[in-house]
């Protein structure tokens, strides 16, 4: 890993060696301890590697698997951890519940940049395909004809999320960031990871808000 480039480690990982390094160095304390230790092969930063590919590709696990010469369970595991621990460490800096006065800062954004008052947020969802768990029926199934969990999301007047949940229809939320402590399912966490920004939740639906 260390044998690539700057510019190749960016377009490997979707982040710089700096920031690699750096995540690493936030996530490792919320690793299961067993992963801390000697007696465990794979270190955290081998663990972030892997996880960082499949979140930056949506490359297939058993393909992930070969690539890094590991088993497929190994890998599936090592992905949902990993995502746990960077949940762990980074939901309280990056995706914290606003505010009242972040709310009133975003609705004056909203106003002035797009004369569009008392509003909070744009919101928009998208139907993350999944495989449908076992003896759960139609219950996944959704009105596109596969079956899939909805993640929805909130994006201020610059683009940004500000909140999302992950829900289906028959069970409700499935997980949700913003200061809610939920588990997140991870093939919607690779939909947010892979966005650049809120850009294509705002401008898909500048009329749909949450307010008034």
């Amino acid at each position: 890993m260390r044998s690539l480039d700057e510019e190749r480690h960016f377009q490997y990982f979707r982040m710089s060696a700096p920031k690699f390094d750096d995540l690493v160095s936030r996530v490792i304390r919320y690793l299961p301890d067993s992963h801390q230790n000697h007696r465990n092969p794979i270190g955290a930063s081998q663990r972030l590697a892997v996880t960082l590919r499949y979140l930056a590709t949506g490359i297939g696990l058993q393909a992930l698997s070969a690539s890094y010469k590991m088993g497929t369970s190994t890998v599936s595991g090592i992905v949902e951890e990993m995502c746990s621990a960077i949940w762990d460490a980074l939901q309280g800096e990056y995706m914290a519940f606003p505010s009242r006065g972040q709310w009133q800062d975003i609705a004056e954004d909203f106003r002035r940049q797009w004369q569009f008052p008392l509003c909070v947020g744009a919101i928009d969802g998208k139907h993350v395909r999944i495989r449908a768990p076992a003896r759960s029926g139609s219950d996944f199934h959704n009105y596109k004809g596969f079956f899939s969990i909805v993640l929805m999301a909130a994006a201020d007047a610059n683009y940004r999320f500000v909140y999302g949940t992950v829900e289906t229809t028959a069970l409700g939320v499935v997980g949700g960031w913003g200061g809610r402590r939920e588990e997140v399912e991870v093939e919607a966490i690779r939909v947010v990871v892979g966005s650049d920004s809120g850009k294509e939740v705002a401008e898909a639906t500048r009329v749909g808000v949450v307010g008034g």
